[in-house]
């Protein structure tokens, strides 16, 4: 039965050199690439703040006013040189009903990006989380990407409104037209009585 002994095993030269190796892998990882996990750790981190959400809400808000300006600007040119007043009410209600297309958009758009900002964050753990099991990465969205997306909203959505105005005012002119001529034909069959 199990007599007296030393029962410990020396390591051979071969896992002396394998320990050696693994422990230059492990200071070389130490040195090189963790500062870079650290780095993008903590701009993840960064990623959920208040300072970040307002700051994409900022960048989706600027081409919805940038758009909107423009598209108020040409529609007033063009009111105005049809031959309407700016002082009135049909000219007013026109601009009135861009403002409020340029304030629904600004707000979807606003929340979209911020709604974005929430996915790069998400897919920033996620890429931590992968770091830590060794597996591959993915690609996170940036400012870039997201400014990008509400540039297109703000110029979809400046189309719509404008093309809704136009749509409303050619109902409004047939309607008018076709008013006119009834009455003319309506003059010239029954005469002057």
């Amino acid at each position: 039965m199990g007599g007296g002994g030393d029962n410990k095993i020396e390591e051979t030269a071969e896992q002396r050199a394998q320990a050696d190796v693994a422990m230059m892998q492990w200071k070389d990882y130490l040195n090189k690439y963790r500062p870079f996990e650290d780095a993008f750790m903590e701009d993840v981190d960064r990623m959920n703040t208040g300072q970040q959400y307002n700051q994409v809400a900022g960048l989706a808000a600027v081409p919805v006013e940038s758009q909107f300006s423009t598209a108020v600007r040409d529609t007033s040119r063009a009111m105005v040189s049809g031959g309407l007043n700016p002082n009135s009410g049909a000219f007013k209600t026109n601009l009135s009903k861009l403002d409020r297309a340029k304030s629904t958009t600004k707000a979807d758009n606003m929340n979209q990006a911020q709604v974005g900002q929430q996915n790069r964050y998400v897919s920033g753990i996620s890429n931590i989380v992968r770091m830590g099991q060794g597996q591959e990465t993915e690609a996170v969205q940036g400012f870039g990407d997201i400014a990008s997306m509400s540039n297109q909203k703000a110029s979809s959505d400046v189309g719509l409104a404008v093309r809704d105005r136009l749509d409303n005012q050619s109902v409004i002119g047939a309607t008018i037209g076709a008013g006119a001529r009834y009455g003319l034909n309506y003059i010239d069959n029954n005469g002057d009585e």
